[in-house]
C-alpha cells in the first residue's frame, strides 16, 4: 500500500481514489504469531491508513478479476496478493526432535533442541521461549535472524586446529527455517 501510494507522485495518471486496499483474513483476528496486543495495535495502524480489514471472511474464488469473499462481497480487482500465513516446513516434525502444537521443533532458550544433544534449531521451524513475554518467540523474520547469528557466533561450529588447517568440525546437528 505504501509503495502504491508512493508510485503516485511519479505516475500522474494514477489517483488514490483509483485504489482500495482490502485484506481478507478467515480468523478473527490478524498476526496471531505476535499476540493479541500487537496484532489489535497492527489492525488499528492498518484501519487508520483506509486499508479494509475484513475477519473471518474468506476468498471463496478470484476468476477473471472478479473477486467473491465468504461474505457474499463480489468486486473486480487487477492485482491479488496471496499470503497463506505461518507454518513450519514439515521436515521439523519429522526430524524426531520435539516439537510443540504447531509443528515448530521446541529449544530451550539457548536454542538447543530438548532431549537432544548437539542440536540447535533457530527460525520459523523453532519454538524458542521468549524469556520477556513468556510463550514462544513468534516465527518471524527478525526474530530467526537474531537467532541465526546468535547461534553462528556462539563458537560452536568453529574448527578444530589452527586457523585455516582442514580439521573435522565438532559433532552437531542443526534445524533451521
Amino acid at each position: 500500500e505504501e509503495l502504491a501510494r508512493d508510485a503516485l507522485e511519479s505516475c500522474p495518471g494514477l489517483r488514490p481514489d483509483q485504489m482500495r486496499w482490502t485484506l481478507v483474513e478467515a480468523t478473527g483476528s490478524i498476526l496471531p504469531e505476535i499476540g493479541a496486543g500487537l496484532a489489535r495495535y497492527a489492525l488499528e495502524r492498518l484501519r487508520a491508513r483506509g486499508i479494509e480489514v475484513l475477519l473471518e471472511t474468506r476468498l471463496d474464488s478470484a476468476e477473471g478479476g472478479t473477486l467473491r469473499l465468504s461474505d457474499g462481497q463480489v468486486f473486480r480487482s487487477d492485482t491479488l496478493v496471496w499470503t497463506a500465513g505461518v507454518k513450519p516446513s514439515p521436515l521439523a516434525s519429522g526430524s524426531g526432535f520435539p516439537v510443540d502444537d504447531s509443528g515448530r521443533v521446541r529449544t530451550d532458550a539457548y536454542l538447543r533442541v530438548e532431549g537432544a544433544e548437539d542440536a540447535w534449531a533457530v527460525g520459523d521451524a523453532a519454538a524458542v521461549p521468549d524469556r520477556l513475554g513468556g510463550g514462544t518467540m513468534p516465527p518471524t523474520a527478525q526474530h530467526g535472524m537474531r537467532q541465526g547469528k546468535r547461534l553462528a557466533s556462539s563458537g560452536l561450529f568453529r574448527r578444530t586446529g589452527p586457523p585455516g588447517a582442514p580439521g573435522p568440525r565438532a559433532p552437531w546437528r542443526a534445524a533451521a527455517g
